[in-house]
């Protein structure tokens, strides 16, 4: 390998390198990590092979982060040191050439409180921890109506069609409108996402009374039915009620993704809506800057867990698309995926088909039997059933038969009573009470 990084020691203690070609996107790209929930340590791992990556490549700048935090509030302690790091676990890390440190360069964002939203809905209150939002002009600017729409839209081609026009009116009057603004008509602006909907419920009103002539309701449904607009705005004011906290008037920025920077999004409190539109919101932004770029660095590597929920094998979802493109496209373009998910089988193929690397924590006996596995040769089956916390197997094209390997405990705190300075981070208790 002429370029590599470690990832663990096998069971007589060797170091065991992948790749970075094979994920880099130079050979191959992107990495598939499959486990029991609580059991096989997909996160953990992910963000190990993350840590190993930043501290083999000559250059750090030139690759960054996105990780999402999906459950708990575990993530938002990456930059501190875990206090419970056994001796054994320093000297592993300092066996492969790492040093035994929590991530350095980190900026968190989390969603607002929903109740106070000058206030992040954190356990961590300090200067580290920022607040995620949209302005109503990045919403249509960028097309985000289309991800309040990510579940059970199958075989509905009419309410497809009224999301897309809906969206080609936002984002008409976005590309019409003075900068910072979303300007509709008379000078009025559209600032909330009650603003949108009362307009479409004007617009219907309108329909109602003065039948096709209505011109209002031509511009935001043309064709449609009534039946159907009803159906659309029915799904839109469910959707708002779960997001209208960070879209729209809010003072908030969107994460960026960056060079030498680890960016980790916490959407662990959220609803399964709100969560799936902030991840196709990010993601969507981050592929867009992308495509415009003559260059593919900064690499950006996203760490997606319940890959499942986002991209499943059956169904369509505009959040599936992306991240679709994200697993065809994205090597040339310098997006790399590292995806976790309790079942494998359960996510689109094309996904895990386009993964270079493998990796399997333990696993339940009736998910291994599925084709997604074929790679586990000889007895890799059966030792996938016991596997221990910390081991797992590794799968890369270089090696035609899959490895155990064993990784350290993490150096950094993965949630707040970890934390080495603990007494000295901001608690959110302060602010809200016990």
């Amino acid at each position: 390998m002429n370029a590599k990084f470690p990832a663990g020691v096998d069971r007589f203690g060797n170091v065991v390198y992948a790749n970075l070609n094979f994920v880099n996107g130079k050979d191959g790209a992107h990495i598939s990590i499959s486990g029991m929930s609580g059991v096989a340590t997909k996160t953990s791992y992910g963000l190990f092979l993350l840590y190993s990556i930043f501290n083999s490549v000559k250059d750090p700048s030139r690759v960054g982060a996105l990780i999402f935090n999906v459950k708990g509030k575990d993530l938002l302690w990456l930059d501190k040191k875990n206090k419970n790091l056994k001796p054994q676990d320093v000297e592993l890390y300092k066996s492969m050439g790492l040093k035994p440190e929590p991530f350095k360069d980190v900026d968190f964002y989390t969603s607002p409180h929903i109740d106070k939203k000058s206030l992040p809905d954190s356990n961590r209150l300090d200067n580290a921890i920022k607040t995620f939002g949209w302005s109503m002009r990045d919403f249509a600017q960028d097309g985000l109506i289309r991800f309040m729409f990510a579940e059970g839209l199958e075989g509905s081609s009419n309410l497809h069609y009224v999301i897309d026009k809906v969206a080609t009116t936002l984002q008409s009057l976005a590309e019409s409108s003075p900068d910072g603004r979303l300007l509709y008509t008379d000078n009025k602006d559209i600032d909330t996402l009650d603003d949108l909907i009362r307009i479409l419920k004007n617009a219907i009103s309108e329909r109602e009374q003065m039948g096709r002539s209505s011109k209002e309701y031509s511009m935001w449904f043309s064709e449609a039915s009534l039946q159907t607009a009803y159906a659309f705005l029915r799904r839109f004011s469910r959707a708002c009620s779960y997001v209208s906290h960070f879209v729209g008037n809010v003072e908030t920025q969107s994460p960026e993704a960056k060079g030498g920077k680890i960016t980790v999004v916490d959407i662990s409190s959220l609803h399964n809506l709100a969560k799936m539109f902030v991840v196709g919101a990010i993601l969507r932004r981050l592929f867009k800057e992308k495509e415009l770029k003559t260059t593919p660095e900064p690499r950006i590597f996203v760490l997606l867990d319940e890959l499942n929920k986002y991209a499943p094998k059956d169904g369509w979802s505009p959040i599936k698309d992306t991240l679709l493109d994200i697993s065809e496209r994205g090597r040339s373009l310098g997006v790399i995926l590292i995806g976790a998910q309790q079942t494998a089988s359960e996510v689109e193929k094309r996904i895990i088909a386009n993964s270079a690397i493998k990796v399997i924590g333990r696993m339940d006996p009736v998910e291994l039997a599925s084709k997604e596995y074929d790679f586990l040769t000889g007895g890799f089956r059966k030792r996938a059933l016991l596997l221990k916390k910390g081991s797992m197997v590794l799968y890369q094209p270089d090696i035609p038969s899959p490895i155990i390997v064993k990784f350290p405990m993490p150096a950094w705190a993965t949630r707040q009573e970890e934390v080495e300075d603990e007494v000295n981070v901001p608690s959110a208790f302060g602010y809200f009470g016990s």
